[in-house]
Formats: structure tokens, C-alpha cells, sequence
């Protein structure tokens, strides 16, 4: 007895011969859209020129009636609105297509991406990274430790207390197409409080923010000083908060200095706030009985690199909540050292 042609013919053949199908009638199906989008494209080129072309004839045809009459005032309206059309469907049209491929794009970027991650994890990666309004760029740290006298705000007399001065550049480019606000944020290290008086000014509590200055590329230039940087109404939840304006298609250079009281040997921690592009880290100190390194708060760690003496950068990008901590560690006598001899003890 035959077997029918369906058990004879291999199972992968089967298969293959499925897909081929499958694949066969897919092609088919988009060589047919293309084809559909590029007719229904010359269409409306078409039915735009014969708009304008009617417009423009009729406004040509209002010159030669005579201009006491009715017609000549109807034929010139009508040629009007009828060039004012053409120009406000091309504007709307433009706009509309533009949006639309904007949402095509973000409609198949989460019907793939939906498939691979879950949802919630989606949503934050589309909110505050892909869905931020700004980039960070040319990010860099510069920190001087020094001992110092400070107060205790709780009074008694003045002892060493290490300090930290920072001063921190960065770059806000503006991702849309528009001008927008944003929100600086920055925080401070508030484990130790003290007092200082320097030469130029009164008594300042530690730790502070010393100074802000923004310069746009737009020309204009913001500044806020220590004291009033202190002021309440920029504070929120132990966090400076000062609101900026990104020019359209422009970028904000941010300069803040700030002074802190550290704990020695101990851990400096900084954190990003937008997405930021190879941060750069520059340690200056004298304290000879300390060491200091950047322990990266980042999957890949194996990105942070040493560029100098006291100087790193990490080649990649950070995403907020990410970043490092200046890790201050006592240095450790070597082993090495040769064991000294008094002059007293026989020699070999």
C-alpha cells in the first residue's frame, strides 16, 4: 500500500517548505504596501499641484474682470482661499507625517522591546532614559581634601577636620526640539557640621554650596551665590533644586562649587541625575598618610581607567542613580622596608 505524499515528504522539508510560503506571501505582502504608500504619495502631489494650479488661475482670471463688480471680488476670494488651502494642508500634511513615523517608531520599538523585557522595567527605561530631556556631557570633578580648623556648630574649641572643596563642570544638551525647563539637582554630605571664617567673609556653616553659575548658548548668563543657594525655597527633601531654561537646540554650561567636612579614612559617594557621558574624576590632596581610589557604582567597572596621577575617567555612560565613591584609605607601612641596625649589633 502507498503512503500518501504528505507522510513521504520529510517533516524539515515540511517546514521549510512552510516558511518558504509564509516568507513568500510576507514579501509579497510588503512589495504590495510600498507600492500602495508611493501611489497614494504621487496622489496627493498630484491633487496639491492641481490646487495651486486652480488657485493661481483663478487669481490670474480676477485681474482681467472688471474691479467695480461682483465676480471680480468672488473669483479673487475664491483664488485666495484656495492658495491659503494648498499652503495650510501642505504644512498640516508635513506635521502629520513626521508624527506619524514618530509613532511608528516608538510603536515598533515597544512591540520588540515589550517582548524581551518586562513591562515595568520597559516603562522606567522609557521614562528616564530614552524619555529624558536633556544629556549630560564633559562631566568633571574636581576635588582638593585639606585639613583645616573648623568649629563645632555645638561650640567648644576649634580642631582638624578634614575638608573636601569641589568643583563641578558639566554640560546640559538639549534633546528636544524646543525650550524647556529643568530641574539642577545636587546634594550634600551632611554627616559632620562645623563652622569656618575666612579672611574675605563671615562665619560660614560647613557643609555649603558655595557658588552656581549657568551659561547658556543662547547668551544668557544665571548665577547664585553661597548665601543665596541657602535660602529655603531652593531646598526640597535635603536636595538643592534650582530650575533652568535649555535653549532650543542649545546646552547650559553649569560651574558648582561646594565645601564639606569628610570622615578620614571613609567614602566621598556621588551620583548622576541625568544621563551622562564618561565622567571625569580629579582627586588633588597633600595628605601624604592617605590614599584615595574611585570604587564605580556600575556594572562594568572594568570601564574607569586611571588618565593621570589622582585622575580617572570611565569611558561609557552612566544612567541616573549610577556613578562612584571616592574611597580615602590610610596607607599601609610596607613590608618591604628594610629592618634598621644599630650600630651596636654584630655584623655578620
Amino acid at each position: 500500500m502507498l503512503a500518501s505524499s504528505k507522510s513521504s515528504t520529510p517533516r524539515s522539508l515540511r517546514r521549510v517548505l512552510r516558511h518558504t510560503e509564509d516568507g513568500g506571501r510576507s514579501g509579497i505582502r510588503l512589495v504590495f504596501d510600498a507600492f500602495l504608500k508611493r501611489l497614494i504619495r504621487h496622489l496627493f502631489i498630484l491633487l496639491m499641484a492641481v490646487v495651486l494650479l486652480i488657485g493661481i488661475t483663478l487669481l490670474a482670471l480676477s485681474t482681467k474682470i472688471p474691479h467695480a463688480t461682483l465676480w471680480h471680488d468672488l473669483v479673487r476670494d475664491l483664488g485666495i482661499a484656495t492658495v491659503v488651502s494648498f499652503c495650510v494642508t501642505i504644512v498640516i500634511e508635513y506635521y502629520s507625517a513626521q508624527r506619524r513615523e514618530a509613532d511608528i517608531r516608538t510603536g515598533v520599538l515597544d512591540a520588540i522591546v515589550g517582548k524581551i523585557v518586562p513591562p515595568l522595567v520597559w516603562a522606567e527605561i522609557r521614562t528616564n532614559v530614552i524619555g529624558d530631556p536633556a544629556l549630560c556631557e564633559e562631566w568633571h570633578l574636581q576635588t582638593i581634601f585639606k585639613k583645616e580648623r573648623v568649629t563645632p556648630l555645638a561650640g567648644g574649641p576649634d580642631e582638624d577636620r578634614y575638608v573636601a572643596h569641589s568643583t563641578l563642570t558639566y554640560r546640559l544638551n538639549n534633546l528636544i526640539n524646543k525650550r524647556q525647563l529643568v530641574i539642577l539637582r545636587h546634594e550634600l554630605e551632611f554627616d559632620i557640621s562645623g563652622k569656618q571664617k575666612y579672611e574675605s567673609e563671615n562665619e560660614v556653616e560647613l557643609p555649603r554650596f558655595e557658588k552656581l553659575a549657568c551659561a547658556s548658548t543662547s547668551g544668557e548668563k544665571l548665577e547664585w551665590s553661597g548665601g543665596q543657594l541657602k535660602a529655603g525655597t531652593h531646598w526640597k527633601d535635603y536636595m538643592l533644586e534650582i530650575p533652568i531654561e535649555l535653549p532650543r537646540d542649545g546646552s547650559v554650561e553649569i560651574v558648582l562649587t561646594r565645601a564639606e567636612i569628610l570622615p578620614f579614612p571613609g567614602g566621598f559617594p556621588w551620583y548622576m541625575f541625568w544621563v551622562t557621558l564618561n565622567p571625569h574624576i580629579t582627586v588633588i590632596s597633600d595628605l601624604t598618610e592617605f590614599e584615595f581610589s574611585i570604587l564605580p557604582r556600575h556594572p562594568d567597572r572594568e570601564a574607569l581607567r586611571p588618565v593621570g596621577p589622582q585622575e580617572w575617567k570611565f569611558n561609557g555612560v552612566m544612567l541616573p542613580g549610577q556613578g562612584f565613591e571616592i574611597v580615602i584609605a590610610r596607607k599601609q607601612p610596607s613590608a618591604l622596608q628594610p629592618k634598621q641596625v644599630s650600630a651596636d649589633s654584630p655584623t655578620a
